[in-house]
């Protein structure tokens, strides 16, 4: 049996969103992710930064 190679977790929680992936991110599973984010684009939910997340790029 073949395990999904991407399972991406939406956890709404009043005015906050939590999504979490386990698994593998490349091209495959890519339109899947971008697919979850656009969605909850759609449902009115927006990126937001706490100021501890504010940190030099990679």
């Amino acid at each position: 049996m073949t395990l999904p190679r991407l399972n991406i977790y939406r956890h709404d929680r009043g005015a906050r969103t939590l999504v979490t992936l386990a698994g593998v991110i490349d091209p495959g599973t890519a339109p899947r992710l971008r697919a979850a984010l656009e969605q909850c684009l759609q449902d009115g939910i927006t990126p937001h930064r706490r100021r501890s997340d504010h940190r030099r790029p990679l």
